[in-house]
């Protein structure tokens, strides 16, 4: 077994990027985007846009799209599938968004 140290995106962006503005954030943790989302804090109000997955390995960890829409939404972000014709507005939640072939999505801040 081999231990690993971790440290939360609020503490990482304040000593290391200096509280910063950050244009783009992208993640790819295999369905873990939600929790390392709870871990941003404060970081999150200063992010346009992020950058993430949406599938199969959010059924190994039991979330769901409407928790992304929830999540986002509530904290002032536009909802956008990226397609090969370009990104596709998400304006409201539906069931038919729980599509579980991984897509990519941008969170975007309101302006």
């Amino acid at each position: 077994m081999e231990s690993i140290g971790t440290i939360r995106f609020e503490d990482y962006w304040k000593k290391k990027l200096g509280s910063g503005k950050i244009d783009i954030l992208k993640m790819d943790i295999e369905g873990h985007e939600l929790d390392a989302l709870a871990g941003f804090g404060d970081a999150l109000n200063y992010i346009e846009v992020i950058q993430f997955e949406f599938g199969g390995c959010n059924i190994d960890t039991r979330t769901f799209f409407q928790d992304f829409w929830y999540f986002f939404s509530e904290r002032g972000f536009d909802l956008y599938r990226i397609t090969p014709f370009g990104v596709l507005h998400i304006a409201k939640y539906r069931e038919l968004d729980e599509f579980y072939s991984t897509c990519n999505y941008l969170a975007k801040r309101k302006a």
